[in-house]
């Protein structure tokens, strides 16, 4: 059927331009017929639209273009000229006959595209009811440890031990401390040695090899 104005308009003049066949003017100015006449406003008072020119939007959108930018929602179906799309649709191609229309032209009548859902990942294969368990991934062999070698640390030589000395040292006396000391002990009255010489022993004790 086609689309109406009721009285409720505003006269806000938004669905004038939207109208793709020119169906649509203003309260008391005449409009274009199709065979190109000028013909007496149906309406004085507020917007209208010319049903010989309406397609419903049919072969142009999926819903009607006035009703979409009205602002009070005053563009509605005609209940007094129910319309078919194909009929609408051949009128669309008249009154436009250098359009080229798509096979799969747009229609309100039309049900709208269901959105494409994206196709859910699929799900891991189940393990085979009463079979054997899933075989199960071998762990990851654990990194080879490498043990390095004892460090050995060079030992020191051992310390050389003197041997026993048998040549003196260069001005030593061919005596030895202790028998130098008795010789000295004996010959003091007493036995225990004169103190000064006792004291001079002492003092040459390193030419004595003590």
């Amino acid at each position: 059927m086609a689309t109406m104005i009721t009285d409720e308009c505003i006269n806000c003049g938004a669905c004038e331009p939207e109208c793709p066949n020119t169906a649509i003017y203003q309260g008391g100015i005449e409009f274009d017929a199709l065979d190109g006449s000028k013909v007496a406003a149906i309406s004085d008072d507020f917007f209208y639209i010319v049903p010989d020119k309406c397609t419903e939007c049919v072969g142009f959108f999926d819903s009607e273009a006035c009703a979409a930018v009205c602002p009070v929602d005053c563009c509605i179906p005609n209940p007094d000229i129910p319309e078919e799309e194909g009929l609408l649709f051949q009128r669309a191609k008249e009154i436009h006959p250098a359009e080229d229309f798509p096979e799969d032209f747009p229609s309100r009548f039309k049900e709208p595209a269901e959105p494409e859902v994206a196709a859910a990942p699929a799900a891991a294969p189940a393990a085979p009811a009463g079979g054997a368990p899933a075989a199960v991934a071998p762990a990851a062999a654990p990194a080879a440890v490498v043990h390095l070698g004892k460090v050995e640390r060079k030992t020191a030589d051992p310390l050389i031990q003197p041997g026993f000395r048998e040549i003196p040292y260069v001005g030593e006396l061919p005596v030895k401390y202790d028998d130098a000391l008795e010789l000295v002990q004996s010959e003091a009255p007493g036995g225990g040695g004169h103190p000064i010489l006792r004291a001079g022993i002492c003092l040459a004790q390193p030419l004595l090899g003590a």
